[in-house]
């Protein structure tokens, strides 16, 4: 019986054991998760600032894109006499123009736009959209774009019975429809 005893000691010191170890392994799993929700917040954190720094970026280069077309817009613009007298030589008079023609005001935001430059006389209008890399897409768009605001091409059609037949070398051409 003496051995019982022992044996009951063992076993609670065996326990004691296990629950000690279970304990610092329950801590240990604890200030690790600590770690890692402390990583995880800091990584969150990066991923907010980083976002943040894209989004000003992409504004940023967005106003330096629309500012140097504001740019390529003027040098074309200041050369108005120029593109004029290019169009004289040409066989057409140029009777009128504006810079930066816009249409549709007080109307609905998709049907508002702007003409880069407008050329005009009694019998055809020169509509210019002016790009820093100008393709035969972007004049594509363009035509789409005022085609849908039908109130440039109710002007164009009501002033000259006029209307948009597509992409000529590489310029769009409003032509008189006889």
């Amino acid at each position: 019986m003496s051995e019982q005893p022992q044996i009951y000691e063992g076993l609670l010191e065996m326990i004691w054991d296990i629950n000690r170890t279970i304990k610092e392994q329950g801590d240990e799993f604890d200030r690790r998760m600590k770690e890692i929700e402390r990583v995880i917040h800091e990584s969150n954190n990066a991923i907010l600032a980083t976002a943040l720094q894209i989004k000003e970026t992409n504004s940023k280069l967005h106003r330096l894109g629309c500012r140097m077309g504001q740019i390529v817009e003027n040098i074309v613009g200041n050369k108005i006499e120029q593109i004029i007298k290019q169009f004289d030589t040409l066989g057409y008079k140029i009777e009128g123009f504006a810079r930066n023609k816009k249409f549709g005001i007080g109307l609905s935001k998709d049907m508002q736009g702007e003409i880069d430059l407008f050329l005009e006389n009694d019998k055809i209008v020169i509509l210019f959209e002016v790009k820093t890399a100008l393709t035969c897409l972007h004049i594509n768009r363009h035509i789409r774009r005022l085609d849908r605001r039908s109130l440039v091409f109710g002007y164009l059609t009501a002033r000259y019975g006029c209307r948009a037949i597509g992409i000529e070398n590489p310029a769009p051409v409003v032509r008189r429809i006889p």
